[in-house]
């Protein structure tokens, strides 16, 4: 690991498409030591295609039954449920969250016991929030009904995840991408409460769940099926917006926030709206201005721009890598680490 003073530190979205959460935490923890302060288990196998796998929770789901699917993106098919007997409770059983992410713990622990993590890493566990799930597998008419069923079973499995790992050793992100693109105008799935406020109020009730002692951080996404966002964004003005907001609504600190930065973006306009950022001196910014088809020219073109407006932000990929080639991932990461240590 390099130790030039002027190092950023690198976040990790999540998806790494390795052959298991071993190999996923001896890469990271190898190559990038105290510059990743957190490691995800890589969400692999089913896990790669973000809440796909979820489709066997919807499956098994009392009182859901499937009225549809569609092609979301190519290779990615969507099912959709409904509410079948609206006079009585929908119930879920388990989302797999918990039960996946105390197994990875256990092969994180044991690494960094051996000293292949660097001592102060925090194991990372990515959530979905529940709109995300409720308005990608829930057809409009029955999502009201159904997405307080589907939190109350998430935050029961974060409270299972909360029990089984020491607080100091983990880090819980929210996956905000529904929101994100709502709040953008996005169209293409229906949700039955697009209010902003109700919105940035569900983002701040899922950041108060999470222990002050457990690092809590948001990935704020515009979505990424067949590595196309489901809505363009024009500057970072709307993830400025989302993290004052947080910033002043949850009554816990933000360790990190992470925003996108896609490759086209190479002008000081979309960076100008970081000028307006009023997250506290605790919260780390993120940019997601790493990207592989450009690779360290792109990136750093990216990264010289940002510092204009923002100067104390770490580096990373504009999304998780469960979509890539694995034949790809050696080299993202080298790249990853080379921009993280660039003069």
């Amino acid at each position: 690991m390099s130790s030039h003073i002027k190092a950023r530190p690198v976040h990790f979205v999540g998806s790494v498409p390795l052959a298991g959460a071993y190999d996923v935490f001896r890469a990271i923890g190898s190559m990038f030591g105290s510059l990743a302060p957190r490691i995800p288990d890589g969400e692999t196998g089913d896990r790669s295609l973000w809440i796909q796998f979820q489709r066997t929770a919807m499956e098994q789901a009392v009182n859901l039954s499937k009225v549809k699917e569609y092609q979301l993106a190519p290779g990615i098919i969507q099912a959709v449920y409904k509410v079948h007997d609206t006079t009585q409770p929908v119930v879920f059983g388990t989302l797999r969250y918990a039960r996946d992410a105390i197994d990875s713990y256990r092969q994180f622990a044991a690494l960094k016991n051996d000293g292949l993590i660097a001592p102060g890493t925090r194991f990372q566990v990515a959530l979905p929030t529940p709109l995300a799930v409720t308005a990608g597998f829930i057809e409009a008419a029955s999502q009201e009904h159904v997405e307080k069923a589907y939190e109350t079973r998430l935050l029961e499995e974060l409270k299972e995840i909360l029990d089984a790992v020491p607080h100091r050793e983990l880090a819980v992100q929210w996956d905000v991408a529904y929101e994100v693109v709502f709040l953008e105008g996005w169209s293409g799935s229906a949700y039955f409460d697009r209010s902003r406020a109700r919105l940035l109020e569900r983002l701040s009730a899922l950041g108060d769940a999470v222990p002050p002692a457990v690092s809590l951080g948001y990935h704020l996404c515009y979505g990424d099926p067949g590595h196309k966002h489901l809505i363009e964004p024009t500057d970072l003005t709307l993830c400025v917006e989302i993290s004052n907001a947080l910033t002043s609504d949850i009554k816990r600190s933000i360790d990190w926030l992470h925003m996108p930065v896609p490759r086209e973006q190479q002008s000081r306009g979309y960076f100008e709206p970081l000028k307006k950022l009023a997250t506290g001196l605790s919260t780390r910014i993120f940019l997601g201005l790493i990207h592989f088809t450009d690779g360290l020219e792109g990136s750093m073109r990216r990264l010289r721009i940002a510092e204009q407006y923002i100067r104390d932000f770490g580096v990373a990929s504009e999304c998780g890598f469960g979509r890539r080639d694995p034949q790809t991932i050696q080299d993202l990461l080298i790249l990853h680490k080379v921009v993280a240590t660039a003069e």
